[in-house]
C-alpha cells in the first residue's frame, strides 16, 4: 500500500461565479443600477445550492464588494474609492485572488471597456494560467444630446479693479440653447443686470462654441470663476456632470501673508503686529477653516505661516496642496517650531517636507534611537474594511521615518521578498526590517492575503517573537480588524506590556447588513481590552 502512495481525489461540480463591475463614472449610474439589478435576478434564480458568488467593484482601484458565498444580496453601485479612473485589470486581478479553493471558478466581467490604467490583457492571461475563464458583458450606452465645457480660460494676473475677458469654450453634438452662470470665489455674479436671474442666455450651434464674458477683477489675490451651463430642457444635454469650468486669476494688491494657528492660541500675536506694522495684511485661521476653502484660497497670499501644528491637524489634500503652492505658484512658507511642528509633529515624509529648507530625517550618522513597528492585517468581510485598512496601514508607514523597523503580518501573508515561514498558516507579508523608502512596505499591505482569521493569539505571539530581537527605542504594534477573531489571553498581553510593547487596535466596523455581524459591541470590547491592557 506504501508503495501504491492512495490517495482520496474529492471531486466537486460547484461553480463560483465572481464579477468584476466596472463602477467608474464613465459609466451612467442607471446604467450601473440596471447591471446590480441583472445580477441580483440572477443570483435569485440559480438552481443549484452549492454554487456561489463573489463581487469585486473596480474604478481607480479594486475593492471586494461582496465575499464568495452561496446567498446574500450584491450591491454593485456602493464602490469606496476614486471612481475618476478605471484599472479593470486590478479588479480581475482581486477576482482570482478571492476565488475559493474547493470550486470551479468563472469570472463575469461588466463593464464599458474603457480603461484608463492597467492592462485588462495581462490579466486575462492570468486569469488563462489559473484555468479561470472570463465572460464579458458590455455595458453599452450612448448620447445623442451632450453639451460640454471644454475649457474656462482667463488671464493670468491682473491689477484690481481691472476689467479682464473670460472665455468659456463650449462644445454641442446639436443646436441647444440655455444659460450661463458665473461665480467669483463662490459668489454668483450677475451676467445681465436688464433680465431676470443671474444667468447669460446663449444659443450653442452643433461643434465648437466661444462665449467671451467681460467681468471686473475685484478684490486682491486669488480670485476663482466657475462657470456652469444649464440647458434650457434637460433633454439638451444628457450628462451635466461635465457642464462646469473653472480658472483663477491673480490679482495684485497689497502684500498678504495667511497665519495658520491653534485654536485659541495666542502665541502669533506679536507676530501678526510686527508684519501689520509693515503695511503687510495679515489673516490668522485655523485648520480646519484653511482646509475648508482649498488652494486657491491660499494662493491669495504671498506667503503661508504655519505656527506649531502637527501634521495630522491637515487632511492628505491640503498637504498637497500646500506643496503646489510652494513649488508651483511660488509661495512663501514659513514653519515655526515647536513641540508639534517638524519631525516631532509628523512632517516627516509628508508633500510639504519637500518644500522646506531643512530636512527632517535625521541623517544615518547620527546616534538615534530608532522606532519599531509592527502592522496586525485581518482582511474583514466587509469590502469597505479591507479599503480602509490598506489605508490605515499605508497612513502609520508615512509617519515612520526610513531609518525605522516596520513589519506587516496577515494570515496567509507570509513569502514577501524571502519573509519567514509561516506558522499555522500565518505569515509576514513584510517582515520586520529597516523599513526605508517605504514602497516595499506599502506593495506588502496592498497585496494582503483574503482570509478569514481565527485567532490574534498566534500572530501576536510571532510579532512578540521578532519585536524582542531588535533594538528599538520605542515598540509599538497596530492590530487592524473587524474584532471578529478570538482575544489573545491575558498572559500574551502581560508579556507585551513586560517587554515595553504597546498595542493601538484600530476597529473597523459596519452599519447593518454591511457590517455582516463584526464589529459589533463585543468586538469593541475586546479591541478596547487589548490596547487598555498594553497601554496602547
Amino acid at each position: 500500500m506504501a508503495v501504491a502512495r492512495p490517495s482520496i481525489v474529492r471531486e466537486t461540480d460547484a461553480m463560483s461565479v465572481l464579477v468584476v463591475a466596472d463602477s467608474s463614472d464613465s459609466i451612467p449610474l442607471a446604467l450601473r443600477t440596471q447591471a446590480e439589478k441583472a445580477v441580483r435576478e440572477a443570483v435569485a434564480r440559480k438552481e443549484r445550492p452549492e454554487d456561489r458568488m463573489g463581487a469585486v467593484t473596480v474604478a481607480r482601484d479594486a475593492v471586494i464588494a461582496a465575499m464568495t458565498a452561496n446567498a446574500g444580496e450584491v450591491t454593485l453601485t456602493g464602490h469606496v474609492g476614486d471612481m475618476q479612473a478605471t484599472d479593470l485589470a486590478a479588479g480581475v486581478r482581486m477576482a482570482l485572488a478571492t476565488q475559493p479553493g474547493d470550486t470551479t471558478a468563472r469570472i463575469l466581467l461588466l463593464s464599458d471597456g474603457n480603461q484608463t490604467a492597467g492592462s485588462l490583457e495581462d490579466a486575462a492571461a492570468l486569469a488563462k494560467a489559473a484555468g479561470v475563464p472570463i465572460d464579458v458583458v458590455p455595458l453599452e450606452y450612448q448620447h445623442n444630446n451632450e453639451v460640454l465645457i471644454e475649457s474656462l480660460r482667463a488671464p493670468t494676473r491682473a491689477r484690481e479693479g481691472q476689467s479682464i475677458d473670460l472665455r468659456i469654450s463650449i462644445r454641442s453634438q446639436r443646436p441647444a440653447s440655455g444659460r450661463i452662470l458665473l461665480w467669483q470665489n463662490d459668489e454668483p455674479i450677475d451676467l445681465d443686470a436688464a433680465s431676470d436671474g443671474l444667468g447669460y442666455a446663449v444659443e450653442l450651434q452643433p461643434g465648437a462654441n466661444l462665449v467671451t464674458l467681460p467681468v471686473v477683477a475685484d478684490g486682491s489675490g486669488a480670485q476663482r470663476f466657475r462657470a456652469v451651463f444649464e440647458p434650457t430642457e434637460s433633454a439638451m444635454d444628457s450628462v451635466q456632470q461635465n457642464n462646469t469650468g473653472a480658472a483663477v486669476v491673480f490679482v495684485g494688491g497689497t502684500g498678504r501673508v495667511l497665519i495658520i494657528e491653534p485654536g485659541g492660541g495666542a502665541e502669533c500675536n506679536a507676530l501678526a503686529t510686527a508684519l501689520r506694522d509693515g503695511k503687510i495684511e495679515v489673516e490668522r485661521a485655523q485648520p480646519e477653516t484653511v482646509m475648508g476653502r482649498g488652494l486657491a484660497f491660499m494662493a491669495g497670499f504671498d506667503a503661508v505661516i504655519i505656527a506649531n501644528l502637527p501634521r495630522w491637524s491637515f487632511d492628505n489634500e491640503f498637504d498637497r496642496g500646500l506643496h503646489s503652492y510652494v513649488h508651483d505658484l511660488g509661495g512663501g512658507l514659513v514653519m515655526l517650531g515647536g513641540p508639534e511642528s517638524f519631525g516631532a509633529g509628523g512632517w516627516l515624509g509628508s508633500e510639504t517636507e519637500k518644500t522646506l529648507p531643512v530636512k527632517l530625517d535625521p541623517p544615518q550618522t547620527r546616534q538615534i534611537l530608532r522606532g519599531a513597528l509592527a502592522m496586525l492585517l485581518h482582511s474583514c468581510e466587509m469590502p469597505e474594511g479591507n479599503y480602509w485598512g490598506v489605508q490605515v496601514a499605508n497612513s502609520a508607514i508615512d509617519a515612520l521615518s526610513s531609518q525605522d523597523y516596520a513589519g506587516l503580518i496577515s494570515l496567509g501573508g507570509a513569502g514577501y521578498g524571502g519573509g519567514p515561514a509561516t506558522k499555522d498558516g500565518y505569515g509576514w507579508g513584510f517582515p520586520l526590517q529597516i523599513i526605508g523608502d517605504k514602497s516595499r512596505a506599502k506593495d506588502a499591505a496592498k497585496k494582503m492575503v483574503v482570509g478569514d482569521m481565527p485567532s490574534f493569539t498566534t500572530p501576536l505571539e510571532m510579532i512578540l517573537d521578532d519585536m524582542v530581537k531588535v533594538r528599538a527605542g520605542q515598540k509599538h504594534v497596530i492590530v487592524i480588524s473587524d474584532g471578529d477573531p478570538g482575544a489573545p489571553p491575558p498572559e500574551l498581553l502581560n508579556d507585551f506590556k513586560a517587554a515595553k510593547i504597546t498595542i493601538t487596535t484600530v476597529l473597523l466596523a459596519g452599519s447593518g447588513s454591511a457590517s455582516l455581524g463584526h464589529g459589533g459591541p463585543e468586538d469593541h470590547r475586546k479591541m478596547q481590552a487589548i490596547a487598555t491592557k498594553t497601554g496602547g
